[in-house]
């Protein structure tokens, strides 16, 4: 994990745990900076309702922490190709604030970012 004042206060391993048998991880959510949102998989358990259920215990978590209530947004910085991952936050009402090209080099050459955030609920 990259040092920051908030890494490893809301950053959570995702569990699979079938009937008898012992839970492994399966990937892992949690929050960059106090901010920004991070999600990662395994590929076998994509579009398996995984993220979705872990994404609705980690908002719930997040808005209702006391060391959070400072924090009145989530921001997230997607690849635009990854339709899966832009489909989930948007289920989760996160709406795009911008678009940038060229902001990552990978192993697929340089990605555009799509900039998105969810604000606070109203309580």
């Amino acid at each position: 994990m990259v040092d920051g004042t908030y890494n490893g206060r809301c950053d959570f391993a995702i569990e699979y745990a079938p009937p008898l048998t012992t839970p492994k991880v399966i990937g892992k959510i949690g929050l960059f900076d106090g901010h920004e949102i991070g999600i990662m998989l395994a590929r076998p358990f994509w579009g398996k309702g995984c993220m979705k259920e872990a994404m609705t215990e980690f908002l719930q978590d997040f808005w209702h922490r006391e060391d959070m209530k400072a924090q009145n947004e989530i921001v997230a910085d997607v690849d635009p190709r990854n339709i899966a991952c832009i489909g989930l936050l948007k289920r989760f009402r996160f709406t795009e604030t911008g678009y940038r090209k060229g902001t990552w080099e990978t192993h697929l050459g340089w990605c555009d970012s799509l900039d998105l955030k969810l604000e606070r609920p109203k309580e």
